[in-house]
């Protein structure tokens, strides 16, 4: 899309009609606002134009409605075009429509939230661990059983946080990401109660392409 200082569209590709429903007949001399979902608010687009009227480019993630009263998620560029005088001409967004992807984030991030939530509510240690032997996430009873807030441990790995036998453990994990097979092993450590006995199942969590990705 071009407009021009005040938002008035001059000029429009094939994909824009295709992105939001409306002609180029339909789009051109209208302003921007054309798209607005009522989704932001004024301060939004109060900074977006401060930063374009400023000649900077502003970079972000836009709600828009399209003809048919729908509403999309975009991806949006806008530029500045200057003149030799270094004044402001016109304005080239370039638009892409990330509807899909944010919906496979929000289909991801629900499936993470009600498996945290049946792992909360699980009585034994759950974690999951990431290449690196570093953990990406870990349930109630395993802080409580580390005696740590979750977030204190996330991201490190056991040899940081000092766990018992985390040599042993990190030996085992590091044999289902080369095998992709799920181990169970014993151990046991000292702890102020006397000798604590546990039994450790490890279970492969794939990525779409098949490579072991995490360990639970």
């Amino acid at each position: 899309v071009i407009s021009d200082k005040s938002g008035r569209i001059l000029w429009v590709n094939p994909a824009f009609t295709r992105l939001t429903g409306y002609s180029a007949d339909e789009a051109i001399g209208q302003t921007t606002a054309l798209l607005k979902s009522g989704a932001h608010s004024r301060e939004f687009y109060s900074a977006l134009w401060k930063t374009v009227l400023d000649g900077k480019v502003w970079q972000g993630e836009v709600v828009n409605r399209r003809k048919n009263g729908s509403t999309y998620h975009e991806e949006m560029t806008i530029t500045p075009v200057l003149d030799e005088r270094g004044a402001i001409k016109h304005f080239v967004a370039v638009k892409q429509d990330v509807s899909r992807r944010k919906h496979d984030e929000e289909q991801v991030r629900t499936r993470e939230e009600a498996f945290r939530a049946l792992a909360d509510n699980v009585p034994d240690a759950v974690a999951r661990i990431d290449r690196n032997f570093r953990f990406a996430f870990g349930n109630r009873a395993l802080a409580n059983e580390i005696h740590n807030d979750p977030a204190a441990f996330l991201g490190k790995t056991g040899a940081e946080l000092d766990l018992p036998m985390h040599e042993r453990w990190t030996e085992e994990v590091q044999k289902v990401f080369a095998t992709g097979n799920p181990r169970t092993f014993e151990f046991s450590w000292h702890s102020p109660d006397g000798i604590c006995y546990r039994e450790s199942r490890l279970v492969p969590e794939r990525a779409s392409n098949g490579d072991v990705e995490f360990v639970l």
